[in-house]
């Protein structure tokens, strides 16, 4: 794979955060006008003042294919194709410290042979690639939890130092 840097750190140009822009917005409003189906966020629909979560997802997605040399080609509501590439689940936070979440209400079936990868957000047009595992290896029990003990929201949690680095 050819990466952008040697130390998993990708920082978007201009242009880059403006496309992450345009597809966070995207999202948002195909949310927030009622044609997303999936229910998040402890059972409240998606929508609202989320427009920021969607704009850093679409930003790890154009980070990670930048830093894989991949064109990053943009989707709306296609949960089940990949994010990136032929076989990249993209997962992002903005917290240093978390883990990569495989959701088994969603992630599942031919889905899990793809390679889920942990992007961070760092601020300031930076996202650090904290590394990627294959969706069937995060499917075990010692990375099962359900924080908030709520009905059906149990997942998979798979600690930093368990992902594979580039």
């Amino acid at each position: 794979m050819k990466t952008q840097s040697s130390n998993s750190i990708v920082k978007l140009n201009k242009e880059e955060i403006a496309e992450a822009k345009r597809w966070g917005k995207a999202r948002r409003d195909t949310n927030v006008n009622g044609e997303l189906k999936d229910r998040s966020h402890a059972g409240k629909p998606m929508g609202g003042t989320w427009l920021k979560n969607d704009v850093i997802a679409a930003g790890s997605e154009i980070a990670f294919a930048k830093f894989i040399g991949e064109d990053f080609t943009g989707t709306v509501n296609t949960f089940n194709d990949a994010d990136v590439g032929k076989d990249w689940q993209v997962r992002c936070t903005d917290s240093e410290n978390f883990s990569l979440i495989i959701r088994p209400q969603k992630d599942k079936g031919e889905k899990l042979k793809d390679k889920f990868v942990l992007v961070i957000y760092q601020g300031n047009a930076t996202f650090r690639i904290a590394g990627y595992q294959i969706g069937n290896e995060c499917i075990k029990a010692k990375y099962l939890r359900n924080p908030g003990n709520r009905k059906n929201r149990e997942a998979y949690f798979v600690p930093q130092c368990d992902l594979i680095k580039f």
